[in-house]
Protein backbone atom coordinates (compact mmCIF):
# COMPACT_ATOMS: atom_id res chain seq x y z
CA UNK A 1 0.00 0.00 0.00
CA UNK A 2 2.73 2.68 1.27
CA UNK A 3 4.99 1.20 -2.23
CA UNK A 4 1.54 2.26 -4.54
CA UNK A 5 0.99 5.85 -2.63
CA UNK A 6 4.50 6.55 -3.09
CA UNK A 7 4.36 5.74 -6.80
CA UNK A 8 1.31 7.45 -7.32
CA UNK A 9 2.56 10.55 -5.94
CA UNK A 10 5.96 10.64 -7.81
CA UNK A 11 3.71 10.14 -11.24
CA UNK A 12 1.35 12.64 -10.65
CA UNK A 13 4.37 15.00 -9.79
CA UNK A 14 6.49 13.80 -12.98
CA UNK A 15 3.15 13.82 -15.58
CA UNK A 16 2.07 17.17 -14.40
CA UNK A 17 5.84 18.80 -15.02
CA UNK A 18 5.92 17.01 -18.12
CA UNK A 19 2.24 18.11 -19.48
CA UNK A 20 2.69 21.61 -18.00
CA UNK A 21 6.00 21.68 -20.17
CA UNK A 22 4.80 19.89 -23.44
CA UNK A 23 1.61 22.00 -23.79
CA UNK A 24 3.08 25.88 -21.94
CA UNK A 25 7.28 25.71 -23.10
CA UNK A 26 6.59 23.27 -26.33
CA UNK A 27 8.86 21.01 -24.90
CA UNK A 28 9.90 17.58 -24.08
CA UNK A 29 13.87 16.44 -24.66
CA UNK A 30 14.31 14.91 -28.49
CA UNK A 31 15.75 11.93 -26.81
CA UNK A 32 12.36 11.05 -25.69
CA UNK A 33 11.39 11.68 -28.79
CA UNK A 34 13.82 9.59 -31.10
CA UNK A 35 12.83 6.51 -28.93
CA UNK A 36 9.42 7.34 -29.34
CA UNK A 37 9.50 7.67 -33.50
CA UNK A 38 12.09 4.33 -33.57
CA UNK A 39 9.57 2.69 -31.66
CA UNK A 40 6.62 3.79 -33.77
CA UNK A 41 8.89 2.77 -37.13
CA UNK A 42 9.41 -0.76 -36.09
CA UNK A 43 5.63 -1.14 -35.05
CA UNK A 44 4.28 0.36 -38.67
CA UNK A 45 6.55 -1.64 -40.52
CA UNK A 46 5.14 -4.99 -38.54
CA UNK A 47 7.17 -5.08 -35.30
CA UNK A 48 10.44 -5.34 -36.99
CA UNK A 49 12.41 -4.44 -34.40
CA UNK A 50 15.69 -4.19 -36.48
CA UNK A 51 14.08 -0.88 -37.95
CA UNK A 52 14.48 0.32 -33.81
CA UNK A 53 19.05 0.42 -35.11
CA UNK A 54 20.89 -1.79 -32.59
CA UNK A 55 23.06 1.55 -32.19
CA UNK A 56 21.78 2.26 -28.47
CA UNK A 57 20.84 0.14 -25.77
CA UNK A 58 17.58 -1.43 -26.56
CA UNK A 59 15.62 -1.15 -23.05
CA UNK A 60 14.80 2.43 -23.48
CA UNK A 61 12.67 1.75 -26.71
CA UNK A 62 10.73 -1.14 -25.14
CA UNK A 63 8.37 0.95 -23.30
CA UNK A 64 7.37 2.92 -26.14
CA UNK A 65 6.72 -0.50 -28.18
CA UNK A 66 3.88 -0.91 -25.58
CA UNK A 67 2.78 2.73 -25.18
CA UNK A 68 4.07 5.24 -27.81
CA UNK A 69 3.40 8.55 -25.70
CA UNK A 70 6.48 10.30 -24.56
CA UNK A 71 4.81 12.59 -22.19
CA UNK A 72 3.51 9.32 -20.34
CA UNK A 73 6.39 6.83 -20.96
CA UNK A 74 8.62 8.62 -18.90
CA UNK A 75 6.58 8.89 -15.70
CA UNK A 76 5.73 6.00 -15.30
CA UNK A 77 8.99 4.00 -15.64
CA UNK A 78 10.71 6.79 -13.11
CA UNK A 79 8.23 6.66 -11.12
CA UNK A 80 8.06 2.89 -10.92
CA UNK A 81 11.74 2.50 -10.12
CA UNK A 82 12.10 5.42 -8.07
CA UNK A 83 9.19 3.67 -6.00
CA UNK A 84 11.04 0.95 -5.50
CA UNK A 85 14.43 2.38 -4.10
CA UNK A 86 12.79 4.55 -2.03
CA UNK A 87 10.34 1.28 -0.44
CA UNK A 88 13.39 -1.29 -0.65
CA UNK A 89 15.59 0.97 1.53
CA UNK A 90 13.18 1.95 3.86
CA UNK A 91 11.66 -1.88 4.22
CA UNK A 92 15.53 -2.88 4.69
CA UNK A 93 16.41 -0.11 7.16
CA UNK A 94 15.58 1.40 10.22
CA UNK A 95 14.14 4.74 8.90
CA UNK A 96 12.50 8.16 10.56
CA UNK A 97 11.54 11.46 10.05
CA UNK A 98 14.98 12.79 9.37
CA UNK A 99 15.60 9.78 6.87
CA UNK A 100 12.29 9.95 5.06
CA UNK A 101 12.99 13.66 4.44
CA UNK A 102 16.28 13.23 3.37
CA UNK A 103 15.21 10.80 0.54
CA UNK A 104 12.61 13.11 -0.05
CA UNK A 105 14.56 16.07 -0.95
CA UNK A 106 16.41 14.15 -3.41
CA UNK A 107 13.93 13.13 -5.00
CA UNK A 108 12.35 16.72 -5.51
CA UNK A 109 16.19 17.93 -6.45
CA UNK A 110 15.65 19.94 -9.72
CA UNK A 111 18.36 17.64 -11.67
CA UNK A 112 16.12 14.74 -10.46
CA UNK A 113 12.74 16.16 -11.59
CA UNK A 114 14.92 16.57 -14.93
CA UNK A 115 15.98 13.19 -15.79
CA UNK A 116 12.73 11.86 -14.16
CA UNK A 117 10.57 13.36 -16.61
CA UNK A 118 12.31 14.01 -19.55
CA UNK A 119 15.66 11.74 -19.59
CA UNK A 120 14.70 8.26 -17.47
CA UNK A 121 16.65 5.72 -19.92
CA UNK A 122 19.33 8.05 -17.54
CA UNK A 123 17.80 7.74 -14.41
CA UNK A 124 17.62 3.64 -15.35
CA UNK A 125 21.20 3.35 -15.55
CA UNK A 126 21.41 5.12 -12.00
CA UNK A 127 18.63 3.51 -10.44
CA UNK A 128 20.04 0.41 -11.75
CA UNK A 129 23.48 0.93 -11.34
CA UNK A 130 22.81 2.05 -7.57
CA UNK A 131 20.47 -0.51 -6.51
CA UNK A 132 23.12 -3.21 -7.98
CA UNK A 133 26.14 -1.69 -6.04
CA UNK A 134 23.40 -1.98 -2.92
CA UNK A 135 23.16 -5.58 -3.26
CA UNK A 136 26.46 -6.25 -3.62
CA UNK A 137 26.43 -3.50 -0.03
CA UNK A 138 24.37 -6.58 1.60
CA UNK A 139 26.64 -9.40 0.23
CA UNK A 140 29.05 -8.08 1.95
CA UNK A 141 26.97 -7.28 4.78
CA UNK A 142 25.56 -10.93 5.30
CA UNK A 143 27.28 -13.05 2.76
CA UNK A 144 24.09 -14.13 1.57
CA UNK A 145 24.75 -15.73 -2.06
CA UNK A 146 21.36 -14.40 -3.32
CA UNK A 147 22.33 -10.70 -3.01
CA UNK A 148 25.36 -11.11 -5.17
CA UNK A 149 23.52 -12.86 -7.71
CA UNK A 150 20.94 -10.09 -8.01
CA UNK A 151 23.48 -7.56 -7.91
CA UNK A 152 25.20 -9.14 -10.86
CA UNK A 153 21.62 -9.54 -12.95
CA UNK A 154 20.98 -5.90 -12.05
CA UNK A 155 24.30 -4.81 -13.26
CA UNK A 156 23.72 -6.90 -16.69
CA UNK A 157 20.90 -4.91 -17.35
CA UNK A 158 22.73 -2.01 -17.00
CA UNK A 159 24.34 -2.64 -19.83
CA UNK A 160 21.48 -2.69 -22.34
CA UNK A 161 20.33 0.72 -20.61
CA UNK A 162 23.67 2.42 -21.01
CA UNK A 163 26.84 0.54 -22.87
CA UNK A 164 29.04 2.39 -20.04
CA UNK A 165 28.17 0.24 -17.21
CA UNK A 166 31.26 -2.05 -19.01
CA UNK A 167 33.58 0.85 -17.34
CA UNK A 168 32.65 -0.34 -14.18
CA UNK A 169 33.21 -3.91 -14.52
CA UNK A 170 36.79 -4.12 -13.36
CA UNK A 171 36.11 -2.56 -10.36
CA UNK A 172 34.03 -5.08 -9.33
CA UNK A 173 36.02 -7.48 -10.12
CA UNK A 174 39.07 -5.73 -7.56
CA UNK A 175 36.57 -5.37 -4.66
CA UNK A 176 34.92 -8.44 -4.59
CA UNK A 177 38.17 -10.52 -4.98
CA UNK A 178 39.44 -8.11 -2.33
CA UNK A 179 36.43 -9.20 -0.19
CA UNK A 180 36.77 -12.91 -0.50
CA UNK A 181 40.88 -12.51 0.40
CA UNK A 182 40.17 -14.98 3.31
CA UNK A 183 38.31 -17.26 1.11
CA UNK A 184 39.70 -20.23 -0.55
CA UNK A 185 40.26 -19.35 -4.50
CA UNK A 186 37.48 -21.28 -5.86
CA UNK A 187 34.96 -19.40 -3.70
CA UNK A 188 36.31 -16.38 -4.32
CA UNK A 189 36.58 -17.17 -8.25
CA UNK A 190 32.61 -18.55 -8.19
CA UNK A 191 31.73 -15.23 -6.68
CA UNK A 192 33.36 -13.07 -8.95
CA UNK A 193 31.78 -15.62 -11.88
CA UNK A 194 28.30 -14.80 -10.21
CA UNK A 195 28.70 -11.06 -10.32
CA UNK A 196 30.29 -10.48 -13.87
CA UNK A 197 28.55 -13.13 -15.82
CA UNK A 198 25.53 -11.48 -16.59
CA UNK A 199 27.19 -8.22 -18.19
CA UNK A 200 29.50 -10.10 -20.40
CA UNK A 201 26.59 -12.66 -21.25
CA UNK A 202 24.26 -9.42 -22.03
CA UNK A 203 27.65 -8.18 -24.34
CA UNK A 204 28.07 -10.85 -26.17
CA UNK A 205 24.61 -11.58 -26.57
CA UNK A 206 24.23 -8.03 -28.28
CA UNK A 207 27.52 -8.84 -30.41
CA UNK A 208 25.18 -11.50 -32.13
CA UNK A 209 22.05 -9.87 -32.67
CA UNK A 210 23.92 -6.99 -34.13
CA UNK A 211 26.06 -9.65 -36.35
CA UNK A 212 22.51 -11.19 -37.21
CA UNK A 213 20.85 -8.38 -38.06
CA UNK A 214 23.08 -6.09 -39.45
CA UNK A 215 26.46 -8.15 -40.40
CA UNK A 216 28.76 -6.66 -38.52
CA UNK A 217 28.95 -7.75 -34.61
CA UNK A 218 30.40 -3.91 -33.74
CA UNK A 219 27.90 -2.51 -35.39
CA UNK A 220 26.90 -0.74 -32.49
CA UNK A 221 30.45 0.38 -31.82
CA UNK A 222 31.27 1.82 -35.63
CA UNK A 223 27.69 2.98 -37.12
CA UNK A 224 28.21 6.77 -37.52
CA UNK A 225 24.66 7.24 -35.02
CA UNK A 226 26.28 5.17 -32.66
CA UNK A 227 25.59 5.64 -28.99
CA UNK A 228 29.63 5.89 -28.63
CA UNK A 229 29.51 8.84 -30.68
CA UNK A 230 26.33 10.40 -29.51
CA UNK A 231 28.19 13.27 -27.09
CA UNK A 232 28.37 16.99 -28.46
CA UNK A 233 32.28 16.99 -29.39
CA UNK A 234 33.77 19.35 -26.41
CA UNK A 235 37.48 19.83 -27.73
CA UNK A 236 39.06 20.50 -23.80
CA UNK A 237 37.78 16.50 -23.13
CA UNK A 238 38.68 15.20 -26.72
CA UNK A 239 42.13 16.22 -26.42
CA UNK A 240 42.31 14.12 -22.61
CA UNK A 241 40.78 10.86 -24.67
CA UNK A 242 43.06 8.62 -24.36
CA UNK A 243 45.60 10.23 -22.14
CA UNK A 244 45.26 8.39 -17.89
CA UNK A 245 47.01 11.71 -16.47
CA UNK A 246 44.29 14.05 -18.33
CA UNK A 247 41.70 12.21 -18.30
CA UNK A 248 42.61 12.03 -14.49
CA UNK A 249 42.89 15.81 -14.25
CA UNK A 250 39.96 16.39 -16.14
CA UNK A 251 37.63 14.11 -13.63
CA UNK A 252 39.36 16.26 -10.36
CA UNK A 253 38.17 19.09 -12.39
CA UNK A 254 34.63 17.85 -12.75
CA UNK A 255 34.14 16.76 -9.16
CA UNK A 256 35.41 20.29 -7.82
CA UNK A 257 32.89 22.26 -9.87
CA UNK A 258 29.99 19.82 -8.86
CA UNK A 259 31.24 19.64 -5.71
CA UNK A 260 28.39 22.03 -3.94
CA UNK A 261 26.00 19.42 -6.12
CA UNK A 262 27.42 16.12 -4.73
CA UNK A 263 28.24 17.39 -1.24
CA UNK A 264 26.37 14.68 0.71
CA UNK A 265 28.56 11.74 -1.64
CA UNK A 266 31.99 13.47 0.03
CA UNK A 267 30.41 13.39 3.43
CA UNK A 268 29.53 10.25 3.26
CA UNK A 269 33.19 8.93 2.70
CA UNK A 270 34.62 9.25 6.01
CA UNK A 271 31.71 7.17 7.65
CA UNK A 272 33.21 4.20 5.30
CA UNK A 273 36.48 4.08 7.68
CA UNK A 274 34.47 3.12 10.29
CA UNK A 275 35.20 -0.75 8.80
CA UNK A 276 38.03 -2.71 9.41
CA UNK A 277 40.24 -2.58 6.16
CA UNK A 278 39.42 -6.00 4.73
CA UNK A 279 35.84 -4.56 4.35
CA UNK A 280 36.71 -0.64 4.04
CA UNK A 281 38.61 -0.91 0.82
CA UNK A 282 36.22 -3.47 -1.06
CA UNK A 283 33.72 -0.86 0.31
CA UNK A 284 35.27 1.84 -1.20
CA UNK A 285 35.86 0.80 -4.61
CA UNK A 286 32.69 0.07 -4.90
CA UNK A 287 31.35 3.51 -3.38
CA UNK A 288 33.81 5.37 -5.92
CA UNK A 289 32.14 3.48 -9.14
CA UNK A 290 30.86 7.08 -10.38
CA UNK A 291 34.08 8.25 -10.10
CA UNK A 292 34.99 5.45 -12.69
CA UNK A 293 32.16 6.26 -14.71
CA UNK A 294 33.49 10.06 -15.19
CA UNK A 295 37.00 8.82 -15.64
CA UNK A 296 36.48 6.28 -18.35
CA UNK A 297 33.76 8.25 -20.06
CA UNK A 298 36.59 11.04 -20.31
CA UNK A 299 39.37 8.54 -21.45
CA UNK A 300 37.00 6.93 -23.82
CA UNK A 301 36.06 10.24 -25.13
CA UNK A 302 32.17 9.73 -24.52
CA UNK A 303 32.03 12.73 -21.86
CA UNK A 304 29.82 15.54 -21.79
CA UNK A 305 29.64 17.33 -18.73
CA UNK A 306 26.07 17.17 -17.86
CA UNK A 307 25.07 18.92 -14.11
CA UNK A 308 22.71 15.95 -14.04
CA UNK A 309 25.41 13.36 -13.59
CA UNK A 310 25.15 14.56 -10.10
CA UNK A 311 21.78 12.87 -9.90
CA UNK A 312 24.47 9.12 -9.89
CA UNK A 313 26.08 10.81 -7.14
CA UNK A 314 23.18 11.64 -4.75
CA UNK A 315 22.16 7.89 -5.24
CA UNK A 316 25.09 6.33 -4.20
CA UNK A 317 25.29 8.79 -0.84
CA UNK A 318 21.56 7.60 0.15
CA UNK A 319 22.42 3.81 -0.81
CA UNK A 320 25.48 4.35 1.36
CA UNK A 321 23.73 6.52 3.73
CA UNK A 322 21.13 3.71 4.86
CA UNK A 323 24.01 1.15 4.99
CA UNK A 324 25.97 3.07 7.11
CA UNK A 325 22.84 4.13 9.81
CA UNK A 326 23.98 7.91 8.49
CA UNK A 327 20.50 8.63 6.37
CA UNK A 328 18.50 10.26 9.82
CA UNK A 329 21.74 12.43 11.02
CA UNK A 330 21.84 15.88 10.41
CA UNK A 331 25.28 16.55 8.97
CA UNK A 332 23.69 14.54 5.80
CA UNK A 333 20.23 16.15 5.83
CA UNK A 334 21.83 19.35 5.29
CA UNK A 335 24.17 18.17 2.58
CA UNK A 336 21.61 17.42 0.66
CA UNK A 337 19.98 20.60 1.61
CA UNK A 338 22.73 22.48 0.08
CA UNK A 339 22.55 19.70 -3.29
CA UNK A 340 19.19 20.53 -3.69
CA UNK A 341 19.56 24.72 -3.81
CA UNK A 342 22.80 24.74 -5.65
CA UNK A 343 20.70 22.60 -8.38
CA UNK A 344 18.66 25.91 -8.73
CA UNK A 345 21.41 27.99 -9.63
CA UNK A 346 24.64 25.92 -10.99
CA UNK A 347 23.25 24.80 -13.88
CA UNK A 348 22.88 28.45 -15.43
CA UNK A 349 26.43 27.61 -16.56
CA UNK A 350 25.21 23.84 -18.10
CA UNK A 351 27.00 23.99 -21.23
CA UNK A 352 23.57 21.68 -22.13
CA UNK A 353 20.58 23.54 -23.09
CA UNK A 354 18.10 21.44 -22.01
CA UNK A 355 18.87 20.86 -18.23
CA UNK A 356 19.59 24.64 -18.39
CA UNK A 357 16.22 25.81 -19.55
CA UNK A 358 14.31 22.85 -17.68
CA UNK A 359 15.95 24.72 -14.37
CA UNK A 360 15.04 27.84 -15.97
CA UNK A 361 11.74 27.34 -16.20
CA UNK A 362 10.89 26.94 -12.58
CA UNK A 363 12.44 30.20 -12.29
CA UNK A 364 10.15 31.78 -14.63
CA UNK A 365 12.20 31.47 -17.90
CA UNK A 366 10.65 30.76 -21.36
CA UNK A 367 12.43 27.96 -23.23
CA UNK A 368 13.72 29.42 -26.11
CA UNK A 369 12.74 28.34 -29.35
CA UNK A 370 15.98 26.54 -30.70
CA UNK A 371 15.20 23.87 -28.08
CA UNK A 372 11.49 23.61 -28.51
CA UNK A 373 9.36 20.99 -30.32
CA UNK A 374 7.19 24.08 -31.84
CA UNK A 375 8.41 23.86 -35.73
CA UNK A 376 8.28 20.12 -35.38
CA UNK A 377 4.74 20.15 -35.03
CA UNK A 378 4.43 22.97 -37.47
CA UNK A 379 6.13 20.71 -40.15
CA UNK A 380 3.92 17.74 -39.07
CA UNK A 381 1.08 20.00 -40.09
CA UNK A 382 2.31 20.90 -43.09
CA UNK A 383 3.08 17.86 -44.50
CA UNK A 384 -0.20 17.11 -43.75
CA UNK A 385 -1.60 20.02 -45.24
CA UNK A 386 0.68 19.71 -48.47
CA UNK A 387 -0.69 15.97 -48.86
CA UNK A 388 2.92 15.12 -48.80
CA UNK A 389 2.46 10.71 -49.56
CA UNK A 390 6.15 10.15 -50.29
CA UNK A 391 8.65 12.08 -48.58
CA UNK A 392 12.03 12.02 -48.59
CA UNK A 393 14.15 12.59 -44.99
CA UNK A 394 16.53 12.03 -43.35
CA UNK A 395 15.50 10.82 -39.88
CA UNK A 396 18.81 11.33 -37.65
CA UNK A 397 17.85 14.77 -37.80
CA UNK A 398 14.25 15.16 -38.42
CA UNK A 399 13.03 12.20 -36.22
CA UNK A 400 10.61 14.41 -34.05
CA UNK A 401 8.61 15.56 -37.27
CA UNK A 402 8.28 11.77 -38.65
CA UNK A 403 7.27 10.83 -34.67
CA UNK A 404 3.98 14.17 -34.71
CA UNK A 405 3.40 13.06 -38.44
CA UNK A 406 1.98 9.90 -36.71
CA UNK A 407 2.78 7.86 -39.97
CA UNK A 408 6.44 6.53 -40.46
CA UNK A 409 5.22 4.79 -43.70
CA UNK A 410 4.90 8.02 -45.71
CA UNK A 411 8.40 8.82 -45.05
CA UNK A 412 11.66 7.79 -47.43
CA UNK A 413 14.49 6.90 -44.69
CA UNK A 414 17.61 5.33 -44.16
CA UNK A 415 16.62 2.39 -43.26
CA UNK A 416 14.37 1.89 -45.96
CA UNK A 417 16.00 -0.17 -48.67
CA UNK A 418 14.78 1.85 -52.09
CA UNK A 419 16.24 5.18 -49.52
CA UNK A 420 19.64 5.86 -51.41
CA UNK A 421 17.86 5.32 -54.67
CA UNK A 422 15.52 8.06 -54.23
CA UNK A 423 17.90 9.97 -52.91
CA UNK A 424 19.71 9.98 -56.31
CA UNK A 425 16.95 10.83 -58.50
CA UNK A 426 14.12 12.44 -55.68
CA UNK A 427 12.36 13.86 -58.90
CA UNK A 428 11.23 10.75 -60.17
CA UNK A 429 10.56 9.34 -56.43
CA UNK A 430 9.75 11.72 -53.75
CA UNK A 431 6.73 14.17 -53.51
CA UNK A 432 7.87 16.32 -50.78
CA UNK A 433 11.91 16.82 -48.83
CA UNK A 434 11.97 17.29 -45.63
CA UNK A 435 15.50 18.68 -44.92
CA UNK A 436 17.29 19.09 -41.86
CA UNK A 437 19.59 22.34 -41.54
CA UNK A 438 22.40 20.06 -39.44
CA UNK A 439 25.23 19.76 -42.06
CA UNK A 440 25.23 16.24 -41.41
CA UNK A 441 21.65 15.46 -42.95
CA UNK A 442 21.98 13.41 -46.09
CA UNK A 443 19.64 14.98 -48.06
CA UNK A 444 21.74 18.64 -47.50
CA UNK A 445 25.06 16.94 -48.02
CA UNK A 446 23.51 15.38 -51.49
CA UNK A 447 21.74 18.91 -52.38
CA UNK A 448 23.93 21.44 -50.78
CA UNK A 449 22.36 24.68 -52.61
CA UNK A 450 19.05 23.29 -50.69
CA UNK A 451 20.17 26.16 -47.76
CA UNK A 452 19.75 28.77 -50.61
CA UNK A 453 16.54 27.74 -51.23
CA UNK A 454 17.31 25.49 -54.65
CA UNK A 455 16.54 21.80 -55.41
CA UNK A 456 16.27 20.83 -58.81
CA UNK A 457 12.55 20.28 -59.65
CA UNK A 458 11.61 20.95 -56.37
CA UNK A 459 10.37 24.47 -54.68
CA UNK A 460 10.60 25.75 -51.17
CA UNK A 461 7.24 26.14 -49.59
CA UNK A 462 8.80 26.56 -45.74
CA UNK A 463 11.98 27.71 -44.52
CA UNK A 464 12.54 27.43 -41.02
CA UNK A 465 15.25 27.71 -37.89
CA UNK A 466 15.73 23.93 -38.08
CA UNK A 467 13.77 22.46 -41.03
CA UNK A 468 13.42 23.41 -45.28
CA UNK A 469 10.38 21.60 -47.06
CA UNK A 470 10.34 21.16 -50.61
CA UNK A 471 7.48 20.38 -52.81
CA UNK A 472 8.03 18.15 -56.00
CA UNK A 473 6.76 20.45 -59.23
CA UNK A 474 5.79 17.40 -60.74
CA UNK A 475 3.69 16.32 -58.45
CA UNK A 476 3.10 12.83 -60.71
CA UNK A 477 6.03 11.09 -58.99
CA UNK A 478 6.80 7.28 -59.99
CA UNK A 479 4.63 4.06 -57.92
CA UNK A 480 7.07 1.85 -56.83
Amino acid sequence: MIAFIVFFILFLLYFYISQELFFKFDYIHKNLLFFAEKALIAVQSGFRVENIGFVYPPIAFVPFLIVNDPLLVSPIISALFSTFLITYLIKTYKTDALSILSISIIMLNPLYLFLSSQRFDVLLFYILLSLSVFYTVRHIETKYSLYIFVAGLLLGITFFVDFRSLFVVPVYFISLFLLTSKENFHYRVAIVVVKITPVVFFLFSWLYLNWIFTGNPLNFIQSPYSFFRSEPVIDEFIQASGSFIRSLFLTLKQLFLNSLLILPYFLVIPYIKRFKLLYTTPLFLVYIVPIFVFYFSIYFGMFFPYMYSSVLFLLFSLVFAFYLGIANSKPYLFSIIIAFLSAFFIPDHSKDLNEKEFIGSFKGRIIPERISIKEDRIIAKLLIGYGCKKILSDDAYTFPVIYFAGNSNIFILPHNYIYYTVLSNPTIFADCMLISRNSKDAIKKRFPKSESGFVPSFYLVYDGLKYMLYINTNREVYKW
